[in-house]
């Protein structure tokens, strides 16, 4: 089975939004949130590609302005305040990333890197053998000789340090890092999530062992994913689902929602509107 940390995450959270993307390939319409942390993500990688003569902050954010996602394949902003506050962080995101970081002290090394690993169960047989897919946002070379992978989040969140040390992406990240550079020594690994709407950096380590474990947990996933019915798995992540309009378990409110609106105008909400008045 060809699987990436992704479509992993996908049927741990929902075995039906699983199903829907890997296997009927159905598109998952486009979030605001999707749409700006995939275009911060553009930026920085635009900005890191002129290593060593980067540009000045004005240029950054130029770029920046001049490149923002009005509309874009799946997705159109619908309300204009909404694109405006959205903008303006990306703005301040920018501005405070790069007085932190710049001048860079790091060698980068690569940027969006592409890994495929091999993830064999059986390895005396034919079958069991699985092909586990990513892209690293970035990595750099510290002056020691540490090498370090680094993804960026765009979330309104920063996880606990005993999280990040058990989270699984990151481990998958070394695993495929190792696999594409069999000389990096994993003690001299250094793995780190970029929160950059807060501009803080968590940084972690694995082992060996730690990485086995994470070998064994993809194995184990996908051996429930063989065995699945994918039936859907309610939680309070519906409400971010991009699937949720064909989803049987919100299709009763779909349709009162249907119900509700005539010709774009919320009735239930109107009507509010005027016994208030």
């Amino acid at each position: 089975m060809r699987i990436s940390y992704s479509s992993l995450e996908n049927f741990k959270q929902c075995p039906l939004k699983y199903k829907f993307s890997q296997i009927d390939k159905i598109k998952e319409p486009k979030s605001k949130e999707a749409v700006f942390g995939t275009y911060i993500h553009k930026v920085l990688k635009w900005f890191y590609q002129k290593d060593p003569f980067f540009p000045t902050l004005d240029a950054l954010l130029d770029y920046y302005k001049e490149h923002w996602p009005k509309k874009t394949e799946g997705f159109e902003w619908q309300d204009p305040e909404e694109e405006n506050s959205y903008f303006k962080e990306g703005l301040r995101i920018l501005e405070e990333y790069y007085k932190m970081n710049i001048p860079q002290q790091t060698s980068i090394l690569d940027l969006e890197t592409k890994f495929e690993v091999t993830i064999d169960e059986n390895p005396d047989k034919q079958n069991g053998k699985h092909l586990l897919t990513g892209i690293i946002d970035r990595i750099d070379k510290l002056p020691d000789g540490t090498i370090e992978i680094i993804d960026y989040k765009t979330g309104k969140r920063i996880p606990s340090q005993d999280d990040v040390d058990k989270n699984d992406q990151l481990s998958l990240y070394a695993i495929g890092l190792k696999s594409r550079w069999p000389m990096i020594n994993i003690e001299k690994l250094r793995l780190s999530l970029y929160f950059l709407k807060f501009n803080e950096k968590v940084e972690t380590k694995r082992t060996i062992d730690q990485l086995e474990q994470s070998k064994n947990k993809v194995i184990d996933l996908i051996h429930q994913i063989e065995k699945d019915s994918f039936e859907p798995r309610p939680s309070v992540l519906c409400g971010w689902c991009g699937y949720r309009h064909i989803c049987p378990i919100w299709k009763h409110l779909d349709a009162n929602e249907a119900e509700n609106n005539i010709n774009g105008i919320n009735i239930k909400e109107k009507i509010d509107q005027y016994f208030k008045v």
